[in-house]
């Protein structure tokens, strides 16, 4: 996970005494600066990855394997294990609410960072989800009929849609550099381009989240064939219609043709993606 094996130097990531037992009278309490403060300086020593690499260890620790916390208890929901946090990749908690055991819900994200601060994705109705798994997976299916029929080229519309992330980052970064300036020309203090820096900091981790998820789809996509993934859609949507399923055989549908659904919402906006196998 560590970044120093490409190669570089970090400095300048936090200032003041984080020991909780042995430290003196006198020293600050430990202050973690956000990436952009910090001090990077590259081809120092010889890399032991590459930035692929890197990306691939980030994605397999962070996101791939990542679980939901031991409270969430072992029976399993429809949507259980498929809920992935847009802001921070951690897979989010599924069960149905306390005072009706038929409304699901997609909790609150729990993950905490190595400094306490909470993630701040909110929750909602599961089946808020689930009506948005049908919609997309109905423009999916005619998406990969066409391909099939040779309209259109495997992939292309992953790949513009990474082109489209790719834009989005660069603008946010052109964004923390003109901030930067505006330090300079003393039209921001200090304090306030550290708070407008770390708004738009939330922004750019949700886009490289994005772009990590779809870079790996796109590295994916080639597993199974246009024809097999519909031949998955069709038993789904015999499956899904019957009316006696539990929610262990629903979870294991909406597995068989459904990677991840990354869940985002702020107040009463909701950004779902859904990524299909």
């Amino acid at each position: 996970m560590d970044e120093t094996h490409l190669g570089m130097v970090i400095s300048n990531k936090s200032a003041g005494d984080g020991h909780k037992v042995k430290r003196s009278k006198d020293s600050k309490d430990v202050i973690y600066f956000p990436r952009e403060e910090w001090v990077i300086v590259e081809n120092c020593h010889e890399a032991v990855k590459t930035e692929k690499e890197h990306a691939k260890v980030q994605m397999f620790f962070s996101r791939v394997i990542t679980t939901t916390p031991k409270k969430r208890g072992s029976r399993i929901y429809p949507l259980s294990g498929l809920v992935k946090c847009a802001r921070c990749g951690h897979t989010m908690v599924v069960r149905y609410r306390s005072d009706n055991k038929t409304i699901g819900q997609i909790l609150p994200c729990w993950y905490k960072d190595k400094y306490g601060t909470k993630c701040s994705n909110s929750g909602g109705k599961s089946m808020i989800a689930q009506t948005f798994i049908l919609g997309e997976l109905a423009l999916y299916e005619k998406e990969l009929r066409l391909s099939t029929s040779g309209d259109i080229a495997d992939n292309k519309s992953l790949v513009k849609e990474i082109d489209m992330t790719l834009t989005e980052i660069s603008k946010l970064e052109r964004k923390v550099t003109k901030v930067n300036e505006l330090v300079e020309e003393e039209f921001y203090t200090m304090i306030e381009a550290r708070q407008r820096k770390a708004e738009i900091k939330v922004a750019l981790d949700s886009a490289e989240t994005k772009l990590n998820l779809l870079q790996l789809k796109l590295d994916n996509s080639k597993e199974m064939t246009d024809i097999e993934r519909l031949n998955i859609i069709d038993k789904f949507q015999v499956q899904i219609t019957k009316g006696n399923l539990t929610d262990t055989e629903l979870n294991e549908l909406y597995k068989s043709i459904i990677s991840h659904i990354v869940w985002n919402r702020k107040d009463d906006t909701y950004v779902i993606e859904v990524n299909f196998l």
